[in-house]
């Protein structure tokens, strides 16, 4: 493989060179590392990654890529967008998978709740809890759990507003 220019990125060489079906793996690997550096700049990187994952049939590595994915768009304010990427995320981990189906069904649970979708977010965060506890998968339990709490805390001040109790005066 020849070398990168300096503004190439490694998996466009990738490309270059004809390893198409590698080139998907090096943003989709180090997305946890980019985003701790960087932020949009790679997130079409990453969904370059997720589409050449597909086109190779790589399940878990798409599966990984919309977990990314609904990571981000949850901490960047887009909660419908978050909602859907867990969702097909979802719909393709196998349940040996758990771990990354706890965490996918985590993050779809909050992406719904930010987006309204209060019962719906309570049965998947429920959900994730119980899988993780069956799979002794004790982050997942916690993420859960923590998700579980603020979303019941929310609804509590939603209550205590319907009664009038938390009015300004």
């Amino acid at each position: 493989m020849r070398a990168r220019s300096p503004g190439t990125p490694p998996s466009g060489t990738r490309c270059a060179a004809g390893l198409h079906d590698r080139a998907w793996r090096l943003p989709l690997l180090q997305w946890p590392l980019i985003v701790w550096q960087v932020r949009d700049g790679w997130v079409p990187l990453l969904v370059r990654a997720l589409a050449l994952a597909e086109r190779a049939g790589h399940t878990e590595t798409v599966t990984l890529a919309h977990q990314h994915l609904t990571h981000h768009l949850l901490a960047n304010g887009s909660p419908a967008e978050a909602a859907a990427h867990a969702g097909r995320g979802l719909a393709l981990a196998p349940p040996p998978a758990a771990p990354r189906r706890v965490v996918l069904r985590t993050l779809y649970g909050q992406a719904l709740a930010a987006t309204g979708r209060t019962g719906e977010a309570a049965r998947q965060l429920g959900d994730a809890l119980r899988e993780a506890r069956a799979h002794a998968h004790e982050e997942g339990e916690k993420a859960a759990h923590s998700a579980l709490a603020a979303l019941a805390a929310l609804a509590a001040l939603a209550a205590l507003a319907a009664l009038g109790i938390l009015t300004d005066r």
